[in-house]
């Protein structure tokens, strides 16, 4: 991405071409802010989204997605953003 921040790339985004992915894809009026995003994500347990994560993980890997991030004798490199990890797909 362009930027660190999902939030401030959709804002530059509607800077540029007036509309953004929160009101394209997501039929949102604004953009929301850091604090409403947290305050919805707050309220999740994270292991209600391992479901999720595989189902995509599997798509992309199955379509071959991933191949051009394999390295290293066929392994994925991913960057991975939380205080913990727990290999969920072996």
């Amino acid at each position: 991405m362009q930027c660190e921040s999902f939030l401030e790339h959709q804002r530059q985004m509607h800077n540029r071409h007036g509309q953004d992915n929160a009101q394209s894809l997501f039929s949102l009026r604004q953009i929301p802010t850091t604090p409403q995003i947290r305050n919805i994500l707050d309220k999740l347990v994270a292991k209600e989204l391992f479901r999720v994560f595989i189902w995509v993980y599997q798509s992309l890997q199955r379509d071959g997605d991933l191949k051009p991030y394999q390295c290293l004798g066929g392994h994925l490199l991913v960057t991975l953003d939380g205080t913990q990890y727990q290999d969920q797909l072996h």
